[in-house]
């Protein structure tokens, strides 16, 4: 399984990597973690704090758990991630500008996750599975009036196996 302090650990990676987005934890901030889905107050302090542009917004996993009726357990995680970079106001041709800016880092970001995936570096773990096939993605802006970019929502699957631990259970 993968827990939410891994999810969080790799993406902060991506984005400390990716040479566009350079976060810098403390110095250069240009990744955030949005811990409750679709908080709209946490995504726009994250967009009217950030000095630094292009950044990425990450929201917090969600998902599900799956045994397909049989013993293959599997943990499904939906995540998103959101790409924003600032225009200058008044200058709508620069919408286009940082909208192409933001699909191209996404796209770099799928194609790492793709590749992380085959190497066993996603997570750490060599069975984690990771497809393109489903990614959606949409433009988004105006957040907080002159930031624009795209999000893309996936999903990741990690099969699990069980035990039920007898230190756990009162009656065991």
């Amino acid at each position: 399984m993968i827990s939410e302090l891994q999810y969080i650990d790799y993406f902060t990676q991506l984005a400390i990597n990716h040479k566009s987005i350079a976060h810098v934890p403390g110095t250069k901030d240009a990744f955030f973690f949005i811990p409750l889905t679709y908080d709209l107050a946490e995504i726009d302090s994250a967009v009217r704090n950030t000095k630094s542009a292009p950044f990425m917004a990450l929201d917090a996993m969600r998902g599900k758990f799956n045994d397909y009726s049989s013993e293959n357990n599997v943990q499904l995680i939906d995540g998103q991630i959101t790409i924003l970079d600032k225009i200058d106001k008044g200058k709508l041709s620069t919408i286009r500008e940082a909208q192409d800016k933001c699909f191209k880092i996404c796209f770099d970001l799928v194609t790492r996750m793709k590749s992380d995936r085959r190497k066993g570096n996603m997570f750490g773990n060599n069975l984690v599975n990771f497809s393109i096939s489903n990614i959606s993605y949409d433009p988004v802006g105006p957040m907080a009036i002159n930031h624009f970019g795209y999000t893309i929502r996936f999903q990741i699957a990690c099969p699990f196996g069980y035990t039920v631990d007898s230190g756990t259970w009162l009656d065991k």
